[in-house]
């Protein structure tokens, strides 16, 4: 068996790319969207925040931003969690 060397500043470089970031984002964009489809509670409102690169590579967010109602629906239908299903 061959061994195989990974060039780890490489597979960063591609992590934290316009494109791997701009997909991240999407992701989290649509995985806002179809948790807001799930909502249970009124006036609750998931948001996504924009990739950005970490010491790894890069992560976006899908996220109750401050709407108390979108936390208390998270909480009680874990609904960010089915939307992550879902995707």
């Amino acid at each position: 068996m061959a061994k195989v060397k990974l060039n780890l500043a490489g597979f960063r470089q591609i992590r934290q790319s316009a494109g791997a970031m701009h997909a991240i984002t999407e992701q989290a964009k649509r995985i806002a969207d179809t948790a807001n489809e799930l909502a249970q509670t009124k006036n609750a409102h998931y948001d996504h925040a924009v990739a950005r690169t970490t010491d790894h590579g890069s992560v976006a967010l899908a996220t109750t931003k401050g709407s108390g109602a979108a936390a208390y629906d998270n909480a009680k239908h874990n609904t960010l969690l089915k939307a992550v299903k879902r995707r």
